[in-house]
């Protein structure tokens, strides 16, 4: 029984964490792919390119300024880290899920470090892309007018939150492999309570004309 739940076990965190790191890969593809990552006073723009304006269809390295400060060129900067960082993750979680995988069906219990590395890394390398992005852009101020956010900033935000969420489940369920998150049958068991190990049945068959009466050799000595 305790081997049943011990399987099961771990069979639902494995699928728990495959779920949360399918969940989170689909979500930064589709940052990736998205349009509405910016807007301007008079533009907006994806992750890579204008969409709205003047400069609609452009590239962001590809629009000219004369200043160093211009919003396009760093656009462009924290785009390009942003796609490295999301497809390093992308790539970790990959591997991830197949040594998770390896490891289970093989029945192995140890490789929880490289595992636990590999989960902070992807998590570790995806934030590092979000925050790089909105430090070097600065659009993720409070919205206004000339800088108001689209909904690819918010799903990398919410992406990071899924990771520090699978990151902390990870590691609470993960300090001991072995310990069941049910308690077994003997657990709940009382001390006091005795179990069939600690009876000792002892079959004895008895005949009527084998049983001794008490006092019958007295009464027959005084008749």
């Amino acid at each position: 029984m305790e081997k049943v739940l011990s399987v099961n076990t771990k069979i639902t965190k494995l699928i728990l964490l495959l779920v949360l790191k399918a969940i989170v890969s689909c979500l930064i593809i589709t940052s990736l792919v998205v349009e509405d990552w910016v807007k301007g006073s008079d533009w907006a723009g994806s992750l890579f390119f204008c969409t709205e304006g003047e400069y609609k269809g452009q590239q962001y390295f590809s629009i000219y300024c004369s200043s160093s400060e211009c919003v396009f060129k760093k656009l462009g900067k924290a785009g390009a880290v942003y796609l490295i960082t999301s497809v390093l993750s992308l790539l970790i979680n990959l591997t991830w899920a197949g040594f998770a995988i390896h490891q289970f069906k093989l029945g192995y219990s140890h490789g929880s470090c490289i595992k636990i590395l590999l989960s902070f890394g992807s998590a570790g390398i995806y934030s590092l892309g979000t925050l790089t992005w909105a430090s070097v852009t600065g659009f993720f101020s409070i919205d206004s007018k000339e800088k108001q956010l689209g909904i690819g900033p918010k799903i990398a935000a919410f992406c990071i939150l899924i990771y520090a969420f699978a990151a902390i489940f990870y590691i609470l369920t993960d300090r001991n492999p072995d310990k069941e998150l049910l308690p077994s049958i003997d657990e709940n068991r009382d001390e006091n309570t005795p179990t069939m190990k600690s009876i000792k049945v002892e079959g004895r068959f008895v005949y009527p004309n084998s049983v001794e009466i008490e006092g019958q050799g007295e009464n027959e000595e005084t008749i």
